[in-house]
């Protein structure tokens, strides 16, 4: 599995703070305090935290669900696996069933 680019993620994310933190400045600078300032900073404060939950939540879960290491009950398995793969290699006849040297082959008329 190839490891996605965070590039266009990270532009996105690093945009959106920039804009949220932009909009808080203005309105704590040179904002008045009326009902739209007080919601536009409310939203750029939701904003931020939306982001930067979403942020920090993709990268967990895309390390726990998507690069999932190898659980010890996996590696047991595939050990017995290759272990009895191993047995049953040896006991392997390549050859070809011939059904003319079978005595049991009944001629039925």
């Amino acid at each position: 599995m190839n490891q996605p680019s965070w590039k266009l993620r990270r532009r996105a994310v690093f945009s959106s703070l920039v804009f949220g933190f932009i909009l808080i400045a203005y309105v704590a600078i040179w904002g008045e305090s009326n009902s739209l300032n007080e919601t536009l900073a409310l939203g750029a404060f939701g904003l931020v935290g939306a982001v930067i939950a979403a942020y920090i939540g993709g990268a967990a879960y895309e390390d726990v669900k998507l690069w999932k290491p190898m659980s010890l009950q996996d590696k047991q398995n595939n050990l017995y696996a290759e272990e009895t793969e191993e047995l049953y290699e040896d006991d392997f006849d390549d050859t070809i069933y011939d059904e003319s040297d079978d005595e049991r082959n009944f001629n039925v008329h």
